[in-house]
């Protein structure tokens, strides 16, 4: 399907790209999508063609490390993803991402608690381990170099 606008079409329907004409249904409902974070809030996600320009995960003790490289090999737009076990280390990750330049720069925090479900009822687990780690996502800003 080379040549079909698939590429341009995933964009703007995860606010990547501005559209110039149209509606975006969700649901069954107008949405306005402007940016990703819009998208995501509406469970829209984006899997590029190209995973290797367009996103990276750091699943390493100091992500922080390598982000030179990052920028080099990531184009504009694409995401960073880290995942940390300590506060200490989402601090220094986060204020090196923001220093390197990276925009919409967000941190999650991972809780775990399972859930029993069977044919008579659905609920969670009387216990809950309540924390697991830290994803952090952002987005490379600016121009290629």
């Amino acid at each position: 399907l080379v040549g079909a606008g698939r590429t341009e079409l995933a964009r703007v329907l995860f606010g990547l790209t501005p559209a110039d004409a149209g509606e975006i249904v969700v649901r069954g409902r107008p949405a306005r999508i402007a940016a990703p974070s819009d998208a995501i809030a509406l469970g829209v996600a984006y899997v590029p063609e190209d995973r290797r320009r367009h996103g990276v995960v750091l699943d390493m003790p100091e992500p922080w490390g390598p982000l030179l490289t990052v920028l080099r090999i990531l184009d504009p737009g694409g995401v960073v993803c880290t995942y940390l076990p300590t506060t200490v280390q989402v601090q220094t990750a986060v204020l090196a991402l923001q220093a390197h330049g990276f925009e919409q720069v967000a941190t999650f925090e991972v809780l775990h608690r399972s859930w029993h479900v069977t044919e008579r009822s659905v609920r969670p687990d009387h216990r809950m381990v309540a924390h697991t780690g830290f994803i952090t996502v952002a987005r490379r800003g600016g121009d290629a170099d």
